[in-house]
């Protein structure tokens, strides 16, 4: 099984970084992935939406559109699509997402995972 997976994220060093980690992790566990980078949401949105894609990886702070705002769009054409937020700013990240959670639809929430 190949698993299609987009990730945004406008810090292209992080990007190419995320990249070459969920490859490698991937990998490790028997599977290949297809990884299509992003560093604008916009196009991220317009790619996702039109291909199917199994798992999205976006930054919540991003200049064009923040990851909450791309993946709210986006659930509400593709509303089981599975969603992993980055973002190198722990406190923003939470507190911006208690004030949006109601409008997005959430199944699990981690906190404190690091990428090293």
């Amino acid at each position: 099984m190949e698993l299609t997976i987009a990730i945004c994220d406008d810090e292209t060093a992080f990007l190419a970084d995320l990249y070459n980690r969920v490859k490698q992790i991937i990998s490790e566990y028997g599977y290949e992935c297809n990884i299509i980078g992003f560093d604008s949401s916009n196009e991220f949105i317009e790619y996702c939406k039109k291909y199917d894609v199994d798992i999205i990886m976006a930054d919540i702070d991003i200049p064009d559109k923040d990851g909450f705002t791309a993946v709210k769009e986006l659930q509400k054409q593709k509303p089981d699509i599975a969603v992993i937020f980055v973002s190198a700013h722990e406190e923003l990240a939470i507190s911006r997402f208690i004030i949006i959670r109601s409008s997005l639809s959430v199944r699990r929430i981690w906190t404190g995972w690091r990428v090293y």
